[in-house]
Order: structure tokens, then C-alpha cells, then sequence
């Protein structure tokens, strides 16, 4: 069997970042949670790209990313439920149909 192929720096740090913010709904310092989601839409929107970023960034939403930005939105303050709004927009672009944009 070949050996697979090497996995790209910015695709590891996409996958660290989706990762991490599922972390958010569990985490009780508010600034933790937003550096969390800030790190997560720098990820979104500089290290994902088509295929695998896009499919990554799919099969994590409504598990990972959803989940951690209401949970912000709700119990968060003003900066973190920015960042929830800035990732939740930014995963409106990525997955949405390109034609709206």
C-alpha cells in the first residue's frame, strides 16, 4: 500500500480549531470561549480550502461549530458572541450555495 499522503499545516490547524470549539459549551471563562471561537474563524476563513476544508468544516458543523456559537450567543458577553457571530457568518459563506454571495 502507498503511504498517504502528507496532511497539509493549515488543514491540521482547521481540524485543531473545529476540535477545540467543541470544547466551548463546556468552558466556563468567557474569554477562553472567545479566543476559542476567534482561533476558529481565523481557521474558517484562511485555512479551509476545497475539498478537504470544505468537507471538514461540513461534517463538523452541526456537531462542533452550531453547537459552540449558541452556546455563546446565549450565555456569553458582548466579544464572545461577536466571535459566535463572525464564525456562524463565515460558515454561511463557506457552505452556502455560492450563487447568494
Amino acid at each position: 500500500h502507498p503511504p498517504p499522503p502528507p496532511t497539509h499545516p493549515r488543514h491540521n490547524k482547521l481540524l485543531d480549531a473545529l476540535s477545540l470549539a467543541s470544547t466551548t459549551p463546556t468552558e466556563k471563562r468567557t474569554q477562553k470561549r472567545e479566543t476559542i471561537l476567534r482561533a476558529l474563524f481565523k481557521s474558517l476563513t484562511q485555512h479551509t480550502s476545497p475539498p478537504a476544508g470544505l468537507e471538514a468544516v461540513r461534517s463538523r458543523y452541526e456537531s462542533s461549530v452550531l453547537p459552540s456559537c449558541l452556546h455563546s450567543l446565549r450565555y456569553g458577553v458582548g466579544p464572545e458572541q461577536y466571535a459566535a457571530c463572525r464564525c456562524l457568518e463565515a460558515c454561511a459563506v463557506l457552505l452556502g450555495d455560492g450563487d447568494e454571495y
